[in-house]
């Protein structure tokens, strides 16, 4: 990582090291291949950011990332004329700006001295901007009541890329996608998943979280999760609610086909299984888990956080399309890399570096992904395949095409009991499709395609008798 440093005029401006930091992550977050959650990473280590200031920064450039639109279209009103193509970092710089003073509420003066002194850190031709970034910011506090108006009464729907907006609306109509869109502004909250029950009481209580159904509990206040109660005695790890569901209906499924963790004779497989919240989830309920991912430092980390929860599983670093067993297995869990558009309330950045044409290579990756999956599911076994996306090229045209290639494949519809109530989320042909603004009286889910697949053949095709 190559990050200018400050000079000592420029460190004794407080609070500008974080928002050097916002910046530097801003400039890289709309690279197609970044994750921002690695950006956030290498940026705190290197501007060697103390809690508060890591919360800080990564607060600015999510609220930048949120509402990058309506940032644009105010700027357009506070400045005489638009800012060249060429001068992108200044565009950064004011979105920051505009961000904080707008979205976050944070102390004017100190928006807007550390914003201006952020434009001087960049040399003598990106100093020349600092009188005009001064004047915007500033204008943008003494009108800060008409803008917060504005930002109000703006379409939700224009917060979105253009094209993601229209293929939203078609499939769900333009209300809930301004529902979904209103969810998507605001800071995603944190969930929980306990280890077990007997800590979830305890979790509850000393971190005043909110139960939601399935024992996943929604902080309140959130914070550096490190410092939490019961972290270091790995009492929880940190999983969003809709994405619990894939391995709970895996276990439900093998459950009430008669197989339970004690008599499996055999682990189940979790294919793309990093960094890990699945196979925890499976491991607490009882399974053996092997547990699959091509990436060695996905894995590395899978490991690690298995080891804080005090669970185990069977790491194997292998490209799931090709990965290969001696004996197949009773119930495979494929959670298929893709676009992620159900995730954008957290990972805002990739509502701006997708296109339909990453959707196209996705679907295809997605497909020779699943054809090995049910290679290696035994007869009668289950398969449960999901994606954080909206898309349907991801999630239900995934699974006709599967389904008209491979006829020993069949549905095993999920029941409104096992989305805990949640009937809005069960599609007419029983597969689960949930979307940020399901729960959004709690503070909204991720957006998840699951379907859950049983394979003919074995004692268990009568539905009712053990997996083979």
């Amino acid at each position: 990582m190559k990050a200018g440093r400050a000079g000592p005029s420029r460190r004794s401006v407080p609070g500008l090291v974080p928002r050097r930091a916002a910046l530097w992550v801003l400039e890289r977050a709309l690279a197609p291949a970044t994750v921002l959650a690695e950006l956030f990473e290498r940026a705190e280590r290197h501007y060697l950011l103390a809690p508060p200031d890591r919360a800080l920064m990564r607060a600015i450039v999510l609220a930048a990332l949120r509402e990058r639109r309506l940032w644009e279209a105010l700027l357009a009103q506070l400045m005489d004329r638009p800012l060249a193509a060429r001068q992108q970092r200044i565009r950064h710089i004011l979105h920051l700006g505009l961000a904080q003073i707008l979205a976050l509420d944070l102390p004017a003066h100190a928006a807007v001295s550390t914003t201006v002194a952020l434009v001087g850190t960049g040399g003598r031709r990106q100093a020349a901007f600092v009188p005009l970034v001064n004047a915007v910011l500033r204008r943008a506090v003494r009108e800060r009541e008409r803008l917060l108006g504005l930002r109000a009464a703006y379409d939700p729907l224009h917060l979105l890329p253009d094209w993601l907006a229209d293929r939203w609306q078609r499939r769900f109509g333009p209300d809930p996608v301004r529902a979904i869109a209103r969810v998507l502004v605001r800071p995603a909250p944190v969930d929980i998943l306990p280890r077990d029950p007997a800590a979830a009481a305890r979790l509850r209580a000393e971190l005043d979280a909110l139960p939601l159904p399935g024992g996943v509990l929604r902080l309140a206040r959130a914070g550096e999760v490190s410092a939490l109660p019961g972290y270091e005695e790995g009492l929880f790890w940190v999983q969003d609610w809709a994405a619990t569901l894939p391995a709970r209906l895996l276990d439900t499924a093998l459950r009430a086909r008669g197989l339970s963790p004690e008599d499996a004779p055999a682990p189940l497989l979790d294919l793309c299984a990093a960094p890990g919240g699945k196979t925890a989830q499976l491991a607490a309920a009882g399974w053996r888990v092997m547990a699959v991912d091509v990436a060695p430092a996905r894995l590395a980390r899978l490991r690690a956080n298995l080891a804080r929860v005090r669970l185990q599983a069977m790491a194997v670093a292998a490209d799931a399309a090709l990965f290969a067993a001696r004996a197949p297995f009773a119930g495979v869990l494929l959670d298929a890399p893709c676009s992620a558009t159900g995730t954008t309330r957290r990972h805002p950045d990739i509502l701006w570096k997708r296109t339909p044409e990453d959707i196209r290579q996705l679907a295809a990756r997605q497909r020779d992904l699943l054809e090995n999956a049910a290679r290696l599911v035994a007869p009668g076994g289950v398969l449960v395949y999901a994606v954080c996306s909206l898309e349907p090229e991801e999630g239900e045209e995934r699974i006709a095409d599967f389904l008209a290639r491979h006829p020993d494949f069949r549905r095993l519809p999920v029941s409104t009991d096992e989305v805990f109530g949640l009937a809005e989320a069960v599609t007419d042909r029983g597969d689960v499709l949930t979307h940020p603004a399901m729960l959004a009286d709690k503070g909204g889910i991720d957006g998840f395609y699951i379907a859950r697949l049983l394979r003919a053949g074995g004692a268990a095709d009568d539905g009712h008798a053990a997996c083979a």
